[in-house]
């Protein structure tokens, strides 16, 4: 095994173009097992024929403590040995298919700072621009909820507006008086009437498509398109 690993580690770098440090981690994992397999009581199988699932399965739960993303990563860097090696026909099956593994830690969305929410709001030109920049940045309110809000779900004066968010759940937000005066003035040009607070040419909500164009155009003329942020 360790002289096939050294074989397709030089692959991985010669024909498939993979970068150095993709392959010294690759390696590092490929080891990291190795010296499992070894240590494991259960001897070590020159033959990568004698390599179970179990093995691989034990091998990932040893790794526990260690983040998800470095345990998905050690058992798939095993799934492509094994796979390059059944292609090869070292081995008739691939060990490491089918292993359970931990669940993706969830990506927290990247916000962006105060300086470049003022930078945001400064650019945002049109009522409808403005109306839906400064409640996204200074309500906290998801993007499916800003298109599902109707103008009956604010008070009269506006100084709050009641959100039904996931879950069904449903929450009371104060609105702060910036953004109260920019929808003041987004309404005497919209008009006062029942409906969705950004709707479409029909009357409808505003599509999520539409809000994502909408929010790209501003983070553009802001100079942080490529800052990685979305809605």
């Amino acid at each position: 095994m360790e002289v096939l690993s050294e074989q397709y580690l030089a692959d991985l770098e010669q024909y498939r173009g993979c970068l150095p440090n993709t392959v010294k981690a690759y390696g590092r994992d490929l080891q990291s097992f190795m010296t499992f397999l070894k240590g494991s009581g259960t001897g070590f199988a020159m033959d990568l024929r004698h390599v179970k699932s179990s093995d691989v399965q034990a091998f990932a739960h040893s790794l526990r403590g260690r983040s998800a993303n470095t345990i998905r990563r050690a058992v798939h860097a095993l799934s492509s040995f094994f796979g390059w090696a059944q292609r090869l026909g070292y081995t008739s099956a691939n060990p490491a298919m089918g292993v359970q593994l931990p669940k993706k830690p969830p990506r927290l969305p990247k916000c962006p700072s105060e300086e470049e929410c003022r930078a945001l709001l400064a650019v945002a030109w049109t009522p409808r621009e403005r109306v839906a920049i400064h409640l996204l940045l200074t309500t906290g309110l998801r993007k499916s909820e800003l298109l599902a809000l109707d103008l009956s779900d604010f008070r009269p004066d506006l100084s709050e507006v009641f959100v039904r968010g996931k879950g069904g759940k449903e929450r009371l937000i104060p609105v702060p008086e910036q953004t109260r005066e920019v929808l003041h003035a987004y309404l005497a040009e919209r008009g006062h009437e029942s409906g969705p607070v950004l709707p479409n040419r029909d009357g409808r909500p505003m599509t999520s498509t539409t809000l994502q164009r909408l929010f790209t155009r501003v983070l553009k003329r802001a100079g942080l398109q490529d800052k990685g942020y979305s809605i």
